[in-house]
């Protein structure tokens, strides 16, 4: 009886083998961070859109008024917008006020935050102003800041801190959104929210 021989895998064949399973390894080393980060950013949008319900849901409840200003809360030399960081809101108060902080304490609770795990950070600039500086949009209706934030994202700037780094939500009031930029409106109780992307570029959407 002739007996069968048993034929083993060449060299070849393993190292073919090991390299496909080193190459796919490889794909999704790199495709996963990417992965998480977009799904991160999609959150980040779905965050972006509830925090416009909750103002149209606070402007519902105060006749269609937007939150009030604190003066002791300002950022820049101009005064002419109010920064509210997450660590400065009471959460533990049992205020009914209208200003921003009120407002974020009140409508957003302590769990609105960052898919990374930090908090959110709120700058308001409550008129849309043309921007004065080198940053200036191609489109010269857009708000200042929003000008800001977009070249940020578009240089890997962080100028006046908005980029994605900071969690900087910035409420233009007055202003729509066109696209990933805010431009002034007709409207003064029109609100546009922007938010710098961890991936790439500004996310923007209005009341």
């Amino acid at each position: 009886m002739k007996k069968l021989e048993r034929k083993g895998f060449t060299v070849i064949e393993v190292v073919l083998v090991l390299a496909i399973a080193g190459l796919i390894f490889a794909m999704a080393f790199i495709a996963l961070p990417a992965l998480q980060r977009n799904q991160r950013d999609a959150q980040r949008r779905d965050d972006m859109a509830t925090f416009v319900d909750a103002l149209k849901k606070f402007q519902t409840n105060n006749r269609g008024a937007l939150p009030t200003y604190n003066n002791d809360n300002t950022h820049g030399p101009s005064k002419n917008n109010v920064q509210v960081k997450r660590d400065r809101v009471d959460y533990s108060s049992t205020s009914d006020g209208v200003e921003w902080k009120d407002f974020y304490r009140n409508y957003l609770k302590e769990s609105f935050m960052d898919p990374s795990g930090v908090g959110y950070n709120l700058i308001v600039e409550p008129k849309c102003r043309k921007p004065s500086d080198v940053h200036n949009p191609i489109n010269k209706d857009e708000c200042q800041y929003s000008a800001t934030m977009n070249y940020n994202a578009s240089n890997h700037a962080n100028i006046w801190g908005l980029s994605f780094a900071n969690h900087y939500i910035l409420v233009e009031i007055g202003a729509t959104c066109d696209g990933s930029h805010a431009t002034k409106s007709n409207n003064p109780r029109k609100v546009a929210v922007l938010y710098a992307m961890e991936g790439s570029g500004v996310y923007c959407v209005n009341s």
